[in-house]
């Protein structure tokens, strides 16, 4: 089935482009477990959990895997300044490059703002 990513709804094979929103349809990712072994990378420095939490969710929905390590006095205080409050998007090394390219394309299309 075709899968569209913005409505999160599935359509015949046959389908290109979503009805709703316009966009072109593609396969529904496949999950790719978390190797415990594989040593991480950061893709990305998000200053604030909810953009942490955002990026998270669209990295899994494309099936990678993310680990946040968050600087845990940023989110006793509140503050997003110096470092203080950075959540770092871990990723596994082999699926590195891809999330970077994902998020590469979010930033393109102004998902992220600089």
């Amino acid at each position: 089935m075709a899968f569209c990513m913005r409505c999160r709804q599935e359509y015949p094979e046959a389908s290109e482009q979503c009805p709703v929103c316009g966009s072109l349809l593609r396969q529904r990712p496949a999950w790719r477990p978390y190797d415990r072994q594989e040593p991480l990378d950061q893709v990305y420095t998000a200053y604030g959990e909810l953009e942490a939490e955002l990026l998270k969710g669209q990295l899994e929905l494309e099936g990678i895997p993310v680990v946040i390590i968050r600087e845990s006095a940023g989110l006793v205080y509140g503050l997003t300044i110096d470092g203080l409050g950075a959540q770092r998007l871990m990723v596994p090394r082999s699926l590195a490059t891809e999330a970077r390219e994902i998020l590469a394309a979010l930033q393109d299309e102004g998902g992220i703002q600089e």
